[in-house]
């Protein structure tokens, strides 16, 4: 998972970041970025999905699953 983290363009880890590890309010957040609301919720939404591929890319490649 920090492998994959670290793979995200520097905004979208500031905005897991933030959101997840320090639990910031996103319009907070947002105007620290001076974007959008609306803005930040397509970039988090941009930065799961990104993580969610790399790490199944990740499980694949290593013939695991993930226990579902």
């Amino acid at each position: 998972m920090r492998q994959a983290l670290e793979m995200l363009p520097e905004r979208e880890r500031a905005i897991l970041r933030a959101t997840y590890v320090e639990a910031r309010e996103p319009r907070n957040v947002a105007a620290e970025l001076r974007i959008s609301l609306s803005h930040f919720y397509r970039l988090q939404k941009q930065a799961i999905g990104r993580i969610r591929r790399l790490v199944l890319d990740d499980v694949h490649l290593r013939g695991g699953s993930l226990g579902y």
